[in-house]
């Protein structure tokens, strides 16, 4: 039978953990999911009210259990991938680097639903390999290692995806080196992207 969720003055009393507790359903033993039972947040985690403001209830309980609440760089990670579950054997206290880790091992991670590179190229067995835990178009790596390998760096009109090196395009960094400011701003995009993936 699902935890009832006691009000008004019966929560007076309460300390916040015992509080939390009320809102959880345990039924399904040490090992089940145990759901968030009361308001949610529209990305599925449970929204708990403490010190008069709204915490997903999953990263309050790891930051209680802690002794101090998470980090802004710290992430509230699920093993069970349920955002409702407060079961704390299912959660771990991870970074935005072990999410993605743990969302790639699990098959999650949104570049390993694509079924083409940038380029249109298939990822084929044939023509895909794997450097540092990501997927590489092989004829992508060698059509940029024809251009590379073929004109001078200084002497290039184009950047290894194909935008042009002009004065709107380019600037120079460390070292003297031209970047083409295309492929920097998709960079960033990529990675706000996955930071908004990884905070769902």
């Amino acid at each position: 039978m699902i935890n009832l969720i006691p009000h008004g003055n019966a929560l007076k009393h309460l300390s916040d953990l015992d509080r939390f507790w009320t809102r959880v359903d345990r039924t399904g033993g040490p090992d089940a999911c145990w759901p968030w039972i009361a308001g949610r947040f529209a990305n599925g985690y449970g929204s708990f009210r403490v010190t008069g403001r709204n915490a997903r209830s999953h990263r309050w309980l790891l930051g209680h259990l802690r002794g101090e609440p998470l980090g802004a760089d710290e992430l509230g990670c699920h093993r069970c991938d349920n955002p409702p579950c407060c079961n704390p054997s299912h959660l771990f206290i991870g970074s935005h680097g072990d999410n993605t880790r743990d969302m790639a091992a699990k098959g999650r991670h949104a570049s390993q639903q694509k079924t083409h590179c940038p380029q249109g190229h298939e990822y084929t067995a044939e023509n895909t390999y794997t450097h540092e835990g990501q997927r590489k178009c092989r004829q992508c790596v060698l059509k940029r290692m024809r251009i590379l390998g073929a004109i001078p760096p200084g002497e290039r009109t184009h950047c290894p995806s194909g935008h042009a090196y002009d004065e709107a395009n380019t600037y120079v960094g460390k070292n003297d080196t031209r970047h083409c400011r295309a492929c920097g701003a998709a960079s960033a995009r990529r990675r706000r992207a996955q930071r908004r993936s990884e905070a769902a």
